[in-house]
């Protein structure tokens, strides 16, 4: 047992050896009735009997002519912990916002102009109160005072490589190609060129941030060695086709780059490509048009059987995280890869190009993965035809859309995760209280929420 400075005060005073400790040790946070010395321990032990049916000392405590000012805050917290544990839903106290004036609120913000990204409504998706957090309240969580990798800028540095060699390969044969097809010598004398423009522009900051950039572009670059290799595995699947896919299109934006009332980073139309645009991609949804904004790492166009087709790639620089099924799209937490590829067939219309693939290539691990992919059509005798999987996100995905649009604009908010993991990693763990919903297995879906098995959703 550790003992209380006044106890160590007592033994100083009275000299050494002078006083016989008896005690047990006490493992529990509630201090036992006669080790009550603060008001500290006052208030714990009284809320713990609170809990115990046995509220006496807390009314005691909470009636004092002068109540601390800790008392308010205690009731109040309990209060919320009991509305909580009732009811089988989620409630005011777990993100579901009730208040006329504030659904109207959102309904305005949220309105029919909205400009929205995939990413904002996977957000909501996956987890409806970190996006109550982030994006309506935006509150920001403290950074942790520490020498870490900075991630979305390797991925920046990384995307704005990629974007760079595959544009100065197809200006070197003069037409979209692969990097395997060139030999080795060309294509690490155009990687070490753009890797050197990436040190100029950090070689006048601080000597560790130059430093530790350095880092982040020797690791790029021996991505980059795999990613050639990786490339030539992904040429393999089309060899029989008319015209296979090649990257043809970087870094494609569409919709306002302007910051508006949204807090992301803004985004810079690029000049080199001529697809971008700055108008919306707008798509019906349910009887409503939804507006997107986005930008497409990369769309690999060809042809098969006179048909135009294209392919979308996004680029993927961290660890291989969870995969993109019919399932997690029909749920809204994977849309990005098919409304990037709506969006691409918009963009493409002068073309008259059917959509083929889209899937994530992760620079790190294995590259393009086919058995992954988002198919969209399939190959056959006389051409292309859609795909059983295309069928049926074609039908859902506008309906799916509106629904998590219309769950914001309510004001369904709930601490409600679909990663059992969530709290081991999120900026906001420290405010959310996901166990407790967890613990009293209270669920939510939003609206014409889709019936998806459990072997499905796994």
């Amino acid at each position: 047992m550790v003992p209380s400075p006044f106890l160590l005060d007592v033994e100083h005073a009275c000299g050494p050896d002078r006083i016989v400790r008896n005690g047990q040790p006490h493992l529990s946070s509630v201090p036992p009735d006669d080790d009550v010395r603060s008001q500290r321990d006052f208030r714990v032990r009284a809320v713990a009997q609170a809990l115990d049916d046995a509220p006496a000392l807390l009314a005691r405590w909470c009636r004092e002519a002068e109540p601390p000012p800790a008392a308010g805050g205690v009731l109040a917290g309990l209060r919320v912990t009991y509305h909580r544990s009732r009811g089988a839903g989620f409630g005011p106290f777990e993100g579901m916002l009730t208040s006329p004036a504030v659904v109207q609120e959102l309904a305005d913000k949220y309105g029919p102009s909205r400009c929205w990204t995939p990413s904002q409504l996977e957000l909501y998706a996956s987890c409806p109160y970190k996006f109550f957090l982030e994006k309506v309240l935006r509150a920001q969580p403290l950074p942790e005072p520490e020498l870490a990798v900075d991630y979305l800028g390797r991925g920046q540095m990384l995307h704005w490589l990629l974007s760079a060699a595959h544009r100065r390969l197809n200006e070197l044969l003069g037409q979209p190609s692969s990097p395997s097809a060139y030999d080795t010598e060309q294509f690490v004398g155009v990687i070490e060129a753009l890797a050197d423009a990436l040190r100029e522009q950090h070689e006048h900051r601080a000597a560790l941030e130059s430093g530790l950039a350095e880092i982040d572009i020797r690791q790029i670059r021996l991505w980059i060695d795999r990613y050639r290799q990786q490339h030539a595995e992904y040429d393999e699947q089309w060899s029989r086709w008319e015209l296979p896919p090649r990257p043809t299109y970087f870094e494609v934006a569409f919709g306002p780059t302007h910051r508006g009332d949204d807090d992301e980073v803004a985004r810079v139309l690029d000049e080199n490509d001529p697809i971008s645009t700055g108008d919306a991609f707008e798509m019906e949804c349910g009887g409503e048009v939804v507006r997107f904004s986005g930008r497409i790492d990369r769309i690999d166009t060809g042809r098969y059987a006179a048909q135009a087709v294209f392919s979308i790639v996004d680029y993927k620089s961290g660890k291989v995280g969870a995969r993109t099924s019919l399932a997690s799209v029909l749920q809204g937490r994977s849309l990005q890869l098919p409304l990037y590829t709506l969006a691409a067939r918009w963009l493409l219309a002068a073309e008259r190009a059917e959509p083929f693939r889209a899937a994530y290539w992760h620079v790190s691990d294995k590259g393009y993965q086919e058995k992954e992919a988002v198919k969209f059509h399939d190959l056959a005798d006389a051409g292309i035809e859609p795909s059983e999987q295309w069928r049926e996100l074609e039908a859902a995905l506008g309906p799916r859309v509106r629904s998590l649009v219309e769950g914001i604009r309510a004001g369904e908010f709930p601490m409600h995760s679909w990663d059992d993991r969530c709290t081991s990693y999120c900026d906001y763990k420290t405010v959310c209280r996901v166990n407790q919903t967890r613990w009293l297995e209270k669920t939510w879906q939003p609206p014409e929420t889709w019936q998806i098995s459990s072997e499905e959703r796994a």
